[in-house]
């Protein structure tokens, strides 16, 4: 739906030879950023970026709708989009 913030992240990896969910996660944008703001560290660190957590999660809650991620290969299918 159109101007229809994000409610929920989702994550599906599917095996793509028995057609079965390997994986199915829903997961309440609201929830994760309760789980983030009780973490220890505020940022993900890696070697090329450090990514404030909170602020990222802020930008997912203010998006719409929407396909994020989705990789096809032999073996999965790994989706994962906001809801």
């Amino acid at each position: 739906e159109p101007g229809k913030a994000a409610r929920w992240f989702k994550v599906l990896i599917t095996d793509n030879k028995s057609g079965k969910d390997i994986v199915k996660v829903t997961l309440p944008i609201s929830m994760a950023k309760l789980l983030a703001h009780c973490a220890k560290d505020k940022h993900l660190h890696t070697d090329k970026a450090d990514i404030d957590v909170a602020a990222a999660l802020r930008g997912l809650e203010e998006m719409s709708p929407m396909a994020l991620l989705e990789i096809v290969d032999d073996d999965v299918t790994v989706k994962i989009w906001l809801e």
